[in-house]
């Protein structure tokens, strides 16, 4: 059912060393003025507007979030017994890989966040928040809130933020991490709140009301901030004192720079599409947006050093956070074009726009009778010199079928990447790659036939991944970094929305009914298992 190949060459898919000649520079907008401060705590408020998703260049910024729950929405509620799984190339010494279903008592579909801080699991559901004891799963304390957790809580200075949305609201809120006592909570107009930046006694948040907050951590009390007009200013990234923040609207995005210390504007970059990320490494933000460009700006004024057209579908591209090793970029992306008329299924958008309100807290179900069309995304990874933006190599995943990047991580100059492979309806398989980073030649590639990567963590030289399975049964499995050889697998019984969390020996998964298993890290055996009806 899985294959592992290692090759020293170009495996089924391509790998080509080009480079692209570089774009004309964008227009950089100093700006300068007084930034609304207030001494005052702005009140919550629950208004009734409308959602904002349908917004064209919202929607497709989620494409990389969506997508991943896309096929996990629309497939049967079947689920399938323990199978063996047979893998080329295994030592013999490899344990037993019979898959153990973990036992679940609802089936539902929500989204698990975990982090974990002291020795503690702190998990994130559907209208709560529980502390999990991490040596024994006992309960520590669980807290209800408004919404659905989309985001890791973070957990700082003894507080755990945690951002949950429903249909036409967000909240941050603010929970004391030895009792979970609500301290405070901020609520903004539209469903989506970013993750929140905690740093000197001060919580950064965008909202996607156009606004990015300064809040006292202590108390919640506002301490600036900075308005737009566009729909989203989404998650901020602080740096050396400045608050770097990516905002979009429809068409256009912008990318500004704040002073984290009273909110002022030290410039803005106007872009021509809309963007999905920016990312600020040794004194550059590097920016993606959705016609696949990629924009290297200067952190000191805004000033673009170079710009690289790596191109994008019709429908936009879709990326994994830029990394930077050495002087080089490593980027992951999938352009994602409308299907042809030979293509089956109804295409992307509308499944998008469907899932959008699943994503935000309304859990709206996608007909089963909508599929994945062929050749809607093609997924690729590159080498560019961080320098000039020179294109160094590029590879090709999938063999350039439809498929969606699902992961990407550098380490020790090898570059990891995951792929869902979607070019046909009603199947779940997927890929993991190993390549060489100077070069782009494939070290070795894991081809798995029953279940599609979709997040995965990197350490200590093995790859833990989650991986979804058309029946609903997905699985966790990992593989030995040097080789791409599997070390153990276990099926889950319900959907994995979120890549595994690693902490020392334990790993965490949380399934769609809410549950937190603590599996051992070198066999995958449960340590624990906390149920949403125990807590």
């Amino acid at each position: 059912m899985h294959d592992i190949e290692q090759k020293p060459s170009q495996d089924d898919s391509t790998v080509e060393i080009t480079d692209i000649p570089p774009q004309e520079e964008q227009r950089v907008v100093p700006e300068s003025g007084t930034v609304p401060v207030t001494s005052e705590p702005k009140h919550p408020r629950r208004p009734s507007a409308t959602r904002l998703l349908a917004a064209g260049g919202v929607v497709l910024l989620l494409l990389a979030v969506i997508f991943s729950v896309v096929l996990f929405a629309s497939r049967p509620s079947s689920k399938p017994g323990p199978g063996t799984v047979s893998i080329q190339n295994q030592p013999t010494s490899q344990p037993s890989l019979t898959a153990t279903p973990a036992s679940s008592s609802t089936n539902s579909s929500q989204l698990v966040s975990i982090t974990i801080a002291g020795g503690v699991a702190y998990s994130g559901a559907d209208g709560v928040v529980s502390a999990l004891r991490t040596n024994d799963g006992t309960l520590l304390w669980r807290s209800r809130i408004d919404g659905a957790v989309g985001d890791q809580p973070v957990v700082f200075d003894g507080v755990v933020y945690v951002t949950a949305s429903t249909n036409i609201t967000a909240t941050l809120y603010a929970l004391r991490a030895s009792d979970g006592a609500q301290l405070w909570h901020t609520t903004s107009n539209g469903p989506e709140i970013s993750t929140p930046v905690v740093a000197n006694g001060v919580v950064y948040v965008g909202t996607q009301e156009a606004r990015v907050l300064a809040l006292r951590a202590g108390s919640g009390t506002q301490l600036w901030q900075y308005n737009d007009n566009y729909v989203g200013l989404f998650s901020p990234q602080l740096v050396n004192g400045v608050l770097y923040v990516t905002a979009n609207d429809s068409q256009p995005g912008d990318v500004y720079a704040l002073r984290a210390s009273n909110g002022r504007l030290l410039w803005r970059y106007e872009a021509s599409a809309s963007l999905n990320s920016t990312t600020v490494i040794d004194g550059v933000a590097y920016v993606t947006s959705q016609d696949g460009m990629l924009t290297a700006l200067r952190t000191t004024d805004g000033r673009q050093l170079w710009q690289r057209a790596l191109g994008g579908g019709n429908l936009g591209a879709m990326w994994e956070p830029v990394q930077a090793r050495n002087g080089v970029l490593y980027v992951a992306m999938t352009k994602m074009s409308a299907p042809t008329a030979g293509t089956s299924g109804t295409g992307l958008l509308p499944q998008a726009l469907a899932i959008g309100s699943f994503l935000w807290g309304n859990s709206q179900a996608v007909p089963a009778g909508q599929t994945i069309p062929r050749k809607e995304g093609v997924s690729t990874l590159y080498a560019i010199r961080a320098s000039d933006g020179a294109t160094l190599w590029h590879f090709t995943m999938n063999s350039g079928k439809n498929g969606m990047v699902g992961w990407l991580s550098v380490e020790a100059g090898v570059v990891y990447a995951s792929v869902m492979d979607v070019s046909t309806p009603d199947t779940s398989t997927g890929h993991l790659y190993a390549l060489q980073s100077t070069t782009g030649s494939v070290l070795w590639h894991y081809d798995d036939k029953s279940a599609s990567p979709a997040g995965a963590v990197l350490a200590n030289g093995f790859i833990y991944a989650g991986a979804y399975s058309q029946d609903r049964n997905d699985v966790v499995y990992a593989l030995r970094a040097p080789d791409g050889s599997l070390l153990w697998r276990r099926s889950m019984g319900l959907p994995v929305y979120n890549a595994p969390v690693l902490n020392g020996t334990t790993v965490y998964v949380g399934t769609a009914d809410g549950s937190v298993y603590a599996l051992r890290a070198d066999n995958g055996a449960v340590k624990w298992h906390r149920g949403v009806e125990a807590a």
